[in-house]
Formats: structure tokens, sequence, C-alpha cells
């Protein structure tokens, strides 16, 4: 701890033969380091959840002068499969799909 104070050119506890106190540099930091650690869990959390693919965002080009009757219960089941990703849809020609595909700004694409 004496290492961290002297990096932060602070005290952070009030030391007396009995006890060690926080002084009120030592408050602010404990609160915004526990803050730091709750928002770095949350991230873990949540890119773990990415990655297993339960949570984020699924881009599905289509091109709405096909019928395709089948999407709409596949996009279902995926929604209830995975119900924290956001399903996104572009009704998008055909080339302009095979463009996001390739910059992988599209994850799914259903074309003629």
């Amino acid at each position: 701890m004496h290492n961290l104070e002297a990096e932060l050119g602070v005290v952070l506890f009030e030391r007396t033969h009995r006890r060690v106190r926080l002084t009120a540099a030592g408050s602010v930091f404990l609160k915004d380091a526990r803050g730091v650690l709750a928002r770095s869990e949350r991230a873990i959390w949540h890119v773990r959840r990415t990655g297993r693919g339960e949570s984020g965002q699924l881009t599905v080009g289509y091109t709405s002068l096909i019928h395709y009757p089948f999407v709409p219960e596949v996009l279902r089941l995926y929604r209830a499969c995975y119900p924290g990703v956001e399903i996104v849809l572009r009704d998008m020609v055909t080339i302009e799909q095979m463009r996001w595909l390739h910059i992988n700004t599209l994850n799914i694409s259903f074309a003629a």
C-alpha cells in the first residue's frame, strides 16, 4: 500500500498504533476502484456471452423482391435460442449484400 500511496502522491490510510482508517483520498480511491472492478467484471461477462453467441447483433440481408417463406420461422427459432442477440434486417440488392458480407458488416444473406 505504501508503494501505491507513493505512486499516487497521497496518503490513503491514516495509521495509528491501534488501527488503520481511510483518509478522504482513500475513500475516493476505494469508491472508484470498486467501480472499475465492477465494470471489469461486467465487461468479462459480456465478452464471454458474446463469444458464445448469446448476445450481440445478427445482421441479416434479404432481397424484398424474393419470397422466403422459411425465413420468419428460422428467425423466430434463432431468437428463441439466443434472446440476447439483436436481429437487424436489411432490405438490400444482391450486389450490396455481397459487398457487406465481404467487409463483415452482414452476417447472413438471403439473395437470388
